[in-house]
């Protein structure tokens, strides 16, 4: 067996392909679309391993030499960069590295989702993307009304509504500071604009998409954060047990051992971000209304008296019960029934706009 190890780029792929013994038997650089696959194709031959570090251009590559009949090992980006930390690198030295890790049996393995599940991902990063946006351009706004001393006549997100955003609309300062100000505002509406199409399209999706009705049988999980859960895990069975699945969600502790002395600081932080995010925003939906969830955080805060830590054993607790409804297939035991015939409502009428477009 050979090991081809590929560093993708925009452009061009770096390949170096080293022998069973470890010695390269050769360096050779392709451009990165079909043609370059098929001119790295020629060189390769029955047997060899590829490897390369998951990216976003690394799918198509991957998919294409998946479809030939080659072992192909897509790398964890951040464990990959613990292997081999250096001062000096470039891509024909990433290649080598990617090869030879490849041969020691050291390569990181990264899970490689399908390509309805990348699509998703995409789908749902740019709806938390804009939705980011709004929130800093909702606290530019906060920010340049209190600078002026102007205390608005809503409270909270009321300043945003439809009638917020009209108060807004005048003027209010008689300067150039009004200019500033409109310029937020029409910010705000674009924002509002592009998001609504995108939940459109998420509300379509979360109809048919597996596991969406189940995840959105528990309080604090809408269709949303319901995609959001699915798309992150992928194939919730590539996990051996829970364990596995509370380490990559970010909620198992993060602990040390230096001779006897054990300590442990919070939870683990190689986790997956996306995915202990949407957690953590079901639990604190799920803490406001009656529910084991909610019992488990009261029972918390009775013990450290402080929030955040209560909040983040809760998300420990949803966990688990994200855990038991994916791998069950399986609604919700407590989830509310109303609730949960109000929020199926919603969607269907969400996904309903698009056929109605």
């Amino acid at each position: 067996m050979r090991y081809v190890g590929i560093d993708m780029c925009k452009e061009k792929a770096d390949v170096s392909v080293r022998g069973a013994e470890g010695q390269i038997v050769e360096r050779l650089t392709v451009m990165n679309g079909p043609e370059g696959f098929q001119e790295l194709e020629r060189h390769l031959e029955p047997g060899d391993r590829l490897g390369l570090e998951a990216s976003t251009y690394a799918y198509p590559i991957h998919d294409y030499f998946v479809a030939k009949g080659y072992e192909v090992w897509m790398g964890d980006p951040g464990r990959m960069r613990a292997v081999w930390d250096t001062d000096h690198k470039n891509d024909v030295q990433d290649a080598d590295e990617l090869s030879d890790l490849l041969r020691v049996n050291r390569f990181p393995r990264a899970y490689v989702p399908t390509p309805q599940t990348l699509r998703l991902r995409d789908l749902l990063r740019a709806d938390t993307d804009i939705g980011r946006e709004a929130a800093r351009t909702k606290n530019r706004v906060h920010a340049l009304l209190d600078a002026a001393g102007i205390k608005p006549p809503f409270k909270g997100r009321m300043l945003f509504g439809k009638a917020g955003m009209a108060w807004l609309h005048q003027r209010h300062f008689g300067d150039e500071r009004d200019a500033v100000l409109q310029s937020f505002v029409i910010q705000l509406r674009a924002l509002a604009e592009r998001r609504g199409i995108l939940d459109i399209e998420l509300a379509k999706v979360a109809v048919d998409w597996p596991g969406v009705r189940d995840l959105m049988s528990t309080t604090g999980i809408d269709y949303r954060i319901a995609l959001t859960l699915a798309a992150e895990v992928g194939d919730i069975h590539r996990f051996p047990d829970l364990a596995h699945f509370r380490s990559y969600a970010g909620c198992a502790p993060h602990w040390g051992q230096s001779g006897p002395q054990r300590w442990s600081n919070g939870a683990t932080r190689r986790c997956n971000k996306r995915l202990k995010w949407a957690l953590g925003i079901a639990t604190e939906a799920a803490v406001k209304s009656s529910n084991p969830v909610a019992e488990y955080y009261e029972k918390q805060m009775r013990r450290t008296r402080a929030r955040g830590r209560a909040l983040a054993r809760a998300r420990t607790k949803m966990c688990h019960t994200v855990y038991a409804i994916l791998t069950k297939h399986q609604s919700c035991m407590w989830g509310n029934p109303r609730t949960i015939a109000m929020k199926e409502r919603r969607m269907k009428s969400r996904a309903a706009q698009v056929a109605a477009a």
